[in-house]
């Protein structure tokens, strides 16, 4: 595989507060600085398919509220082995959709807590609101989503996001955008053996979030 040079630029502007979620506020990924030896060999482990829901009903959002988001800049050479990740697409060939989901770590350590890894990962996700920077595309950025919580009951976890999706005419860039997520998800949960998580459920308020991004 070609070698490529990719640097990033995060930031970590956490709003803490006891009733309410941390949402951070990361700027605009720096592609073009993140280092190549690193991504490459971690890719293969945390690169994790999605579980696939089959949608049920036509649904139309209708939430209106929105994420404020302050961005400041601190720019780091930062390691896949030690920080959060969240996941952008490669499209290799769009007319048979055809792509990768790739990692890119942030300006986080993991905090040995599942859940609040999982906020923070998909907090990071979703207030990254680049279209595209080189080879890496963010379909996700099209929508204005934000996290609410996370909670598990049994063994099974639940997400819960506010805000709008905003669907692509290309199915093929929904698909990607719930790829997006779901990878993100699922790389902060498996890192952890304890407590077992045998289901996952994705919610835009009240409704599925797969059956949003899935349906044709």
């Amino acid at each position: 595989m070609i070698g490529f040079t990719l640097l990033l630029l995060f930031s970590l502007g956490l709003n803490a507060c006891e009733a309410a979620p941390v949402i951070p506020t990361p700027t605009p990924v720096d592609v073009d600085a993140i280092h190549t030896a690193a991504m490459q060999t971690t890719i293969a482990e945390l690169t994790r398919i999605a579980p696939t829901n089959t949608p049920t009903a036509t649904i139309t959002p209708t939430i209106t509220s929105t994420a404020t988001i302050t961005p400041t800049a601190t720019p780091s050479q930062l390691s896949l082995a030690t920080n959060i990740a969240i996941y952008f697409t490669n499209v290799i060939d769009p007319a048979t959709c055809n792509y990768e989901t790739l990692p890119i770590p942030v300006n986080h350590g993991f905090t040995g807590d599942m859940e609040t890894d999982v906020s923070l990962a998909v907090s990071y996700l979703l207030n990254t609101k680049f279209e595209s920077s080189g080879y890496l595309t963010n379909p996700l950025s099209t929508s204005n989503l934000y996290f609410t919580s996370v909670e598990m009951v049994g063994n099974e976890m639940k997400i819960t996001l506010g805000g709008v999706i905003s669907r692509h005419d290309d199915q093929c860039l929904n698909e990607q955008a719930r790829q997006q997520l779901w990878a993100t998800v699922w790389t902060a949960v498996r890192r952890y053996e304890q407590p077992v998580v045998t289901d996952i459920s994705i919610w835009v308020d009240t409704l599925l979030f797969d059956d949003l991004m899935l349906r044709g």
